[in-house]
């Protein structure tokens, strides 16, 4: 062999040996992320690219000038390629080389490669391009896998610009990477990037200022994200510790989940802390007005309000409106006349449904109570052994806990008539108590000559 065949050879030898070496890194890398490879900066350019043909300047000047396809070479040709050549693709390039690449599988390089790939990209050609690409993928899914892949590599090639994760940077940022953001997946890369819980709070506190314009299953999508990086796919809770200074904020759920806690099922609150320490995430106040402003679903309305009532001295008055709804019979007990009107005031004016447009073509048909709710409306109501106007106008909603012993014997015929609008207004009545209600307003001399007679009767019609 000559010396022209020999030094090919080993070059050849020189490539193979650096490809080798990288697939079992990046394999034994990859762990638990399986299919999902992330990879962070700095990338040994030298070594990922030996064993990657080079490409000239002419093939990429022919593919930018549409002249050939963009798919015409490989994710590695792009990202081996030098920097100054790759400045000739404009803002469109990501829509034409995103389907080259989502169709093929990933490699193990194909992390890396897209590292080095968006690093050479200037900033504002990668802020122009993710403008357009999100304008034509906002209604196209995605593939997972390389939705990850490029994340990875916009992500790394974001933290190295000035200022990067400031609050409002990363939130311009964070809006352009919308359509990468709302697959869970890349949680699990930030998660294995190790991403601190300082920068996972920055990017959460700007996830929540796009969170209103995102649909309710991407919501749901970065939900699970967050959940993964808090729980690392198993029990292990992350983020918190009382004798950290850096980790032992209480404001937990407004730190860590901030409006995506809509989404939180009892079984994940917890998965994130055991009862005690959530008992102290429930009362912090800055988590207290977050929840104060959410629509959580019922069971966890329901153990976040237990979560807060269980606590020794805890006051009703400071119970945030939106938890009035979801309290249980032991929380209420040991209220004193005042303090249950004030309540049932609140109950009455946070969770009774809107008006049931009786009448009409949107009527709906009153939500039945549940078994507490009823107990809270049953142990107010017994705070009192007589019921004039001004009280069964008080007691509004929670008037429904009133005993057909209350209603025959505790009332006169003429209060219930004046309390009327108050009581046709309650919802959950059943048979027995409005039969007994309507009764006594005949007894009153209440009579029915109309239909607007009739509509009066409201909740109480099918006694």
């Amino acid at each position: 062999m000559d010396s022209k065949g020999t030094f090919a050879a080993m070059a050849s030898l020189r490539r193979g040996l650096a490809l080798l070496l990288l697939t079992g890194w990046m394999v034994a890398a990859m762990g638990s992320v399986a299919m999902y490879p992330c990879t962070s900066s700095p990338i040994n350019e030298a070594a990922v690219c030996a064993p990657v043909k080079s490409v000239s300047n002419e093939t990429l000047l022919i593919i930018a000038s549409g002249e050939n396809s963009p798919c015409s070479i490989t994710f590695g040709h792009y990202a081996c390629a030098q920097s100054t050549w790759l400045q000739v693709f404009k803002d469109d390039f990501l829509n034409s080389l995103y389907p080259c690449l989502s169709s093929k599988p990933i490699s193990v390089m194909d992390s890396m490669y897209s590292i080095l790939f968006f690093s050479k990209l200037h900033p504002n050609v990668l802020e122009a391009a993710l403008e357009k690409f999100n304008n034509r993928v906002s209604h196209v899914p995605l593939s997972q896998e390389w939705n990850v892949i490029f994340f990875n590599g916009i992500w790394e090639r974001m933290l190295q610009m000035p200022d990067a994760t400031s609050p409002p940077i990363l939130s311009q940022w964070l809006e352009r990477l919308q359509p990468f953001v709302v697959n869970p997946k890349v949680f699990t890369c930030l998660h294995e990037k190790n991403t601190s819980c300082e920068r996972l709070h920055k990017i959460v506190a700007a996830l929540d200022g796009i969170y209103s314009t995102l649909k309710v299953e991407d919501q749901r999508n970065i939900y699970k994200g967050l959940k993964y990086y808090l729980t690392g796919g198993g029990s292990e809770q992350n983020c918190y510790n009382a004798a950290l200074p850096s980790l032992s904020s209480t404001a937990w759920f407004a730190n860590y989940l901030g409006s995506f806690m809509e989404h939180a099922l009892v079984g994940d609150l917890q998965l994130f802390a055991d009862e005690p320490t959530l008992q102290k995430f429930a009362r912090d106040p800055v988590n207290l007005q977050l929840i104060s402003n959410l629509s959580l679903p019922r069971e966890t309305a329901v153990y976040y309000t237990s979560l807060l009532t269980s606590a020794p001295g805890f006051q009703l008055a400071s119970l945030p409106d939106r938890l009035v709804c979801y309290l249980s019979p032991s929380a209420v007990s040991g209220l004193v006349r005042k303090d249950a009107l004030s309540l049932a005031r609140r109950i009455t004016k946070n969770c009774v449904p809107s008006p049931m447009h009786r009448g009409s073509s949107e009527e709906r048909p009153a939500p039945s109570l549940t078994t507490e709710e009823r107990q809270v409306a049953t142990l107010l109501v017994n705070k009192f052994e007589r019921f004039p106007p001004e009280t069964l106008n008080a007691l509004g909603q929670a008037a429904v806990g009133l005993s057909m012993s209350q209603i025959e014997n505790g009332t006169s015929n003429r209060d219930l008539k004046a309390s009327l609008p108050s009581l046709s207004e309650v919802y959950g009545w059943n048979a027995e108590q409005s039969s007994a209600i309507v009764n006594k307003l005949f007894n009153s001399g209440y009579q029915i000559l109309d239909a607007q007679n009739l509509a009066a009767l409201g909740s109480l019609v099918a006694g």
